[in-house]
C-alpha cells in the first residue's frame, strides 16, 4: 500500500493492499486508489490526530501541506 502522487508529489490518493492485490493488473491506478484519503497538517496536534485514528480503528494517517504535497505517513503506535 502506498500513496498514489503526481509529478510534483500532491497526493491524489491511496492504494491498499487489498485493492492492489484484488484488482485487475492492467487496470489504471485512479480506478483502484481511494481517492481523498483523509490528512493531516504536520501542525495538528498529536492528541486530534491519535483520537480519529482510534474512533476510526487506523493504525496510520497522511500528512500533507497545505497545498496537498504528500509528507509522510505517521502511525498511530508511534504518536503514543
Amino acid at each position: 500500500m502506498g500513496p498514489a502522487l503526481d509529478d510534483r508529489r500532491v497526493l491524489l490518493g491511496w492504494l491498499s493492499h487489498e485493492a492492489l492485490q484484488s484488482s485487475d493488473p492492467a487496470a489504471e491506478v485512479a480506478a483502484v486508489m481511494l481517492e481523498r484519503p483523509v490528512t493531516f497538517r504536520p501542525n495538528a496536534a498529536v492528541e486530534e490526530a491519535m483520537a480519529w485514528m482510534d474512533r476510526k480503528d487506523v493504525a496510520s494517517a497522511l500528512i500533507t501541506s497545505s497545498d496537498g504535497t504528500f509528507l509522510g505517513v505517521v502511525r498511530r503506535e508511534d504518536l503514543r
